[in-house]
């Protein structure tokens, strides 16, 4: 990552997310896609998964995430953070879950109308290119 972007960080989104210099989503396959376009879409919907993975591993241990009413986003960071680490707590002390519950979705969201970014295509552009060699 530092040798394409340096320091800066980039989140991966779905489909419904537009392009912007902090924000890559896969590329929409209309039938045209380079092999290394398609490469790179499955590269990102592999990582995706393995967060919603976890995602879905914290909402098992602690199922108040579920439904968290909380309406300060910093109130909502620190839950979260929280539960982040005290899940990793149980995982170093070989706590089990007692419940597991995933909401594995197949139907893929589509970008509702925002534009695209033109630093998040040339973004996503070079991130291409790494599967290009």
């Amino acid at each position: 990552m530092g040798e394409l972007f340096g320091h800066e960080r980039i989140l991966i989104g779905d489909s419904a997310y537009p392009l912007r210099r902090w924000l890559v989503s896969v590329m929409k396959d209309n039938g045209r896609l380079t092999l290394p376009h398609r490469q790179f879409n499955r590269c990102l919907l592999l990582m995706r998964q393995l967060v919603e993975r976890v995602i879905g591993h914290v909402k098992g241990r602690f199922r108040r995430l579920r439904c968290v009413h909380v309406y300060i986003v910093e109130t909502a960071i620190k839950i979260v953070i929280a539960a982040c680490v005290l899940h990793n707590v149980c995982i170093a002390n070989q706590e089990e879950l007692e419940y597991l519950e995933f909401n594995d979705e197949q139907g893929h969201i589509q970008n509702f109308g925002i534009p695209n970014n033109n630093d998040g295509i040339a973004i996503r552009d070079r991130l291409v290119r790494v599967f290009e060699t």
